[in-house]
């Protein structure tokens, strides 16, 4: 299924922000509207499991926590997913323009989405987005 775990896809995002609530996935959506937006991205093929994932999401909340910034939705692509996940946060990207978007490692978003294109690739060049792995 393709989830974000948490919440169920980018349209319910400007909701949350707009109430000002806390994302259920360890975010810090609508705290201070004067901290850095962002949006994170796990590849879950790199991972090992669910409860992997789970603890990737955790860190992530925690590195926007300790790093200031205000975290919007964590897209999670399943390996069976064809990319819907990345194809969803490149939307959100372009909708919500994040100051960057939240990684693991670079190793997340290494896979290639075109002929000699990486995800990071795409992201840094169609937006203004920068990609910041948290060395999770």
């Amino acid at each position: 299924m393709n989830t974000i775990y948490g919440r169920r896809g980018p349209a319910l995002l400007p909701s949350v922000i707009a109430a000002g609530t806390n994302d259920a996935g360890g975010g810090n959506v609508g705290e201070d509207a004067t901290r850095p937006f962002v949006l994170g991205y796990i590849d879950a093929a790199q991972l090992l499991d669910e409860s992997a994932i789970a603890e990737v999401r955790a860190r992530l909340g925690e590195y926007a926590i300790a790093a200031r910034l205000q975290l919007g939705s964590i897209y999670v692509d399943q390996p069976d997913a064809g990319g819907s996940m990345f194809r969803a946060l490149l939307a959100a990207i372009e909708r919500y323009n994040p100051a960057h978007v939240l990684v693991p490692s670079l190793d997340h978003v290494a896979a290639l989405v075109a002929v000699a294109e990486t995800k990071q690739q795409r992201i840094e060049s169609r937006t203004n987005a920068t990609i910041r792995p948290v060395g999770t």
